[in-house]
């Protein structure tokens, strides 16, 4: 059962943890504003470049990786920390080593603190996975839009080309047709 102190504890961490992520939300939004949404903008076209998003979605996916990694280090380092310190405790335990109240208590205190930062890490690590699976989703969305953007660009280049084709040949046949009349005009005049 806990103490209302103790629910104190928790619920100061998880505003506290809350404001950060909230902080982290802002500075990516604004990030994203600036680099991509104002940053990638093509002067002539006033479209974001493609390049430049694809780019900044691999960098934050390479940045969440790390964290990522970090976070697991610390977790291992917590686990380990924490085997220790049930190790000496067994170990004092076996030898019949009495243990003062007070060291016992410590040792349980410290006990529940590491169990508690592993717990948040492990709710870091999992939401840091949902993040990184979402970024991953919108980042092929990204790609598979750019694709067909693509394709849909070089559909259009060729029918340009094939529509200027068509019109040097109909200006080709139109200058034919006239030059073929004046000179049937000449005739006609020669003839009289």
């Amino acid at each position: 059962m806990l103490t209302s102190e103790q629910n104190l504890d928790i619920l100061r961490a998880l505003m506290e943890e809350t404001d950060i992520r909230t902080a982290e939300v802002k500075r990516d939004a604004y990030e994203f504003r600036r680099d991509i949404v104002v940053g990638a903008e093509n002067p002539r076209t006033g479209k974001t470049m493609a390049e430049k998003v694809l780019k900044y979605m691999e960098d934050k996916l390479t940045q969440k990786d790390m964290q990522i990694n970090k976070l697991l280090m610390k977790n291992q380092a917590y686990k380990i920390a924490i085997k220790k310190a049930e190790t000496q405790l067994k170990s004092k335990q076996e030898t019949g080593d009495d243990l003062q109240y007070i060291d016992f208590h410590q040792l349980q205190i410290e006990n529940s603190q590491f169990v508690k930062r592993i717990e948040e890490a492990n709710q870091e690590l999992l939401h840091l996975k949902h993040r990184a699976g979402r970024t991953v989703k919108i980042l092929n969305n990204m790609k598979k839009k750019l694709s067909s953007l693509t394709a849909e660009a070089k559909f259009l280049e060729d029918e340009i080309k094939e529509r200027k084709a068509m019109l040097a040949k109909t200006e080709h046949d139109i200058v034919k047709v006239v030059e073929d009349r004046l000179h049937d005009v000449d005739l006609l005049g020669n003839s009289k």
